[in-house]
């Protein structure tokens, strides 16, 4: 590990941010790669001991950007807030340490999540994300919803950033396979969640973005 003057200040920052409205403590752990780039692991246990939280990020000081590692959320504590928490406590990190963008590449549950947190695909992502939604609607499970199919398909039509946001608020329920465990899900959620991944950002001086992110509702 490379030491850094400003280490033990910085591992603070980043400790005081990562617990902010989790239900368990985060104790962080920080290593420097190089005098201006850090990566931190922040891990919450329950009172077993068990890990429900993991939070991994790397900060790069030069760029001033912050990268998205893994985000690990236990099953009991999904569909809580705690994904848009997470999100909100690495806005306020990167805001503190005057960065201008966080970036990450959405996978899993992430491919929904980010995206109602008012992350947009790069620009050099969206035109294969959006061939990936187009076939994607063109299956059984889309097609049988012809209303919000459709509304699907204009939203995604004009290239606009806000895409995958805009599909994230088509609440009609659907039934997915990918889903069974959890009965009906909207059509958003299903939709994104079909996709291989994405690669996504945020300006931390976009302002809908900032209002996004803090809007209500789970993420």
């Amino acid at each position: 590990m490379i030491e850094n003057e400003y280490g033990s200040e910085l591992s603070e920052v980043i400790q005081r941010h990562m617990s902010c409205g989790l239900p368990v403590e985060m104790l962080t752990s920080v290593s420097f790669v190089s005098a201006r780039r850090l990566r931190f692991t922040s891990i919450g246990r329950d009172r077993r001991g068990e890990c429900v939280t993991t939070i991994k990020r790397t900060i790069d000081l030069e760029r001033r950007e912050l990268d998205g590692g893994d985000t690990f959320i236990s099953h009991p504590l999904r569909g809580c807030g705690h994904g848009r928490q997470i999100a909100r406590n690495c806005y306020q990190l990167a805001e503190s340490l005057e960065l201008v963008r966080m970036n990450i590449h959405a996978v899993l549950d992430g491919r929904y999540a980010w995206a109602r947190c008012g992350f947009t695909p790069t620009i050099e992502n969206w035109p294969s994300v959006k061939k990936q939604l187009v076939s994607i609607m063109e299956t059984p499970t889309f097609r049988a919803h012809p209303a919000e199919r459709l509304h699907a398909m204009r939203i995604v039509e004009p290239n606009s950033p806000w895409s995958l946001y805009m599909l994230t608020r088509i609440t009609e329920l659907v039934q997915c396979g990918e889903f069974n465990d959890h009965g009906s899900v909207t059509f958003g959620r299903a939709l994104l969640c079909q996709l291989t991944g994405w690669k996504g950002t945020f300006d931390m001086a976009n302002e809908r973005s900032r209002a996004i992110l803090w809007e209500d509702g789970n993420g």
